[in-house]
């Protein structure tokens, strides 16, 4: 009987260590898995997020190559300083942030834009809107933005469907995509303003601040 109950007792021994040794063990499993938990978490939460996109400013080069296409203007001709300088090649091209290493060994472009950026964006964009719209308002039926407009005596603004459409063409060309009605709206506001202005040649100012509104906004100016 008494050996039984030793054998008995034996066992509860080796059971109590068995348990005891694998405690430990399942613990660190435990703790183990918890780790691998908060490993997953933590990378869950200090994931990676995909860098944003870096808006780049448009280069002399980049810029007259827009223009031209889109205005359909020869561009080498489409903006000249004292008749005969090219204003993004030449006069502009460093604030326009392009580079020269022929003749003004400027072998990389600026880091930062410049404070005569902004002008030099104007100029160019003033002379390439004025070129176009005097086109357009040239040959009306061939208008390459400035479609079939109908314009007064005095050069005021007649009120038709092809105002629409040459903000629509407008936009399509130089953002490819229509404008919202908003943008619309506001465009054809500004006719109004610029007639309580000077009546005469309305139309003509419209057209040309319109064109230089859209292709100096910052959309069509970063990429």
């Amino acid at each position: 009987m008494y050996a039984r109950k030793f054998q008995k007792l034996n066992i509860i021994f080796f059971l109590g260590l068995l348990v005891s040794n694998c405690t430990p063990k399942d613990s660190e499993e435990a703790n183990d898995l918890s780790g691998s938990t908060d490993i997953q978490t933590t990378s869950t939460n200090n994931k990676v997020e995909p860098r944003k996109k870096q808006l780049k400013f448009k280069s002399s080069k980049i810029l007259r190559n827009s223009y031209s296409k889109i205005l359909a203007l020869d561009k080498n001709g489409m903006c000249l300083e004292l008749g005969s300088i090219p204003c993004t090649d030449v006069v502009h091209n460093a604030s326009l942030m392009g580079m020269d290493a022929y003749t003004a060994s400027q072998y990389t472009p600026a880091e930062t834009q410049g404070v005569t950026a902004p002008i030099a964006v104007e100029r160019v964009a003033m002379s390439a809107c004025v070129q176009r719209v005097g086109l357009d308002f040239l040959a009306p039926s061939s208008g390459v933005i400035f479609k079939n407009l109908e314009v007064s005596g005095d050069g005021r603004l007649v009120k038709s469907e092809a105002i629409k459409q040459s903000i629509e063409r407008l936009y399509t060309r130089s953002m490819q995509r229509l404008p919202t009605g908003e943008e619309v709206s506001h465009l054809e506001n500004m006719y109004e303003d610029i007639y309580q202005a000077e009546p005469i040649a309305a139309g003509r100012n419209w057209a040309v601040l319109s064109c230089f509104a859209v292709m100096t906004s910052v959309e069509f100016l970063f990429y």
